[in-house]
């Protein structure tokens, strides 16, 4: 699978580019968050649990409620070349949070 990272601008067009992903979706976080720079700035995120033949990667998509905005997409977790991978264990303790259910059912 392809997964976008970079950024959908106002116009809807796309920056960025598609990683292939050699991973299953096994669980999907969606809600609101604040920002913590301007606490009036609402987010929507989208977050992604993919479980890859090494570990475990997270998909981020973030947009402001507020029309105009750009959208972004990120992976994690990030390296200085390229996206690596979490133990489960790096997994849990990151995105926990998020994705409960799924490590609790593990």
């Amino acid at each position: 699978m392809e997964i976008p990272v970079g950024e959908y601008l106002p116009d809807g067009e796309f920056e960025g580019e598609e990683i292939e992903l050699a991973a299953r979706e096994v669980a999907v976080y969606d809600g609101l968050q604040a920002a913590n720079v301007h606490p009036g700035d609402v987010y929507g995120v989208i977050l992604r649990l993919y479980d890859c033949a090494d570990g475990y990667r997270v998909h981020e998509l973030l947009w402001s409620v507020v029309p105009g905005r750009s959208a972004v997409a990120s992976l994690y977790p990030e390296e200085e070349e390229g996206y690596g991978t979490y133990t489960e264990q790096e997994a849990r303790d990151e995105w926990g949070l998020y994705f409960r259910d799924y490590f609790e059912s593990r």
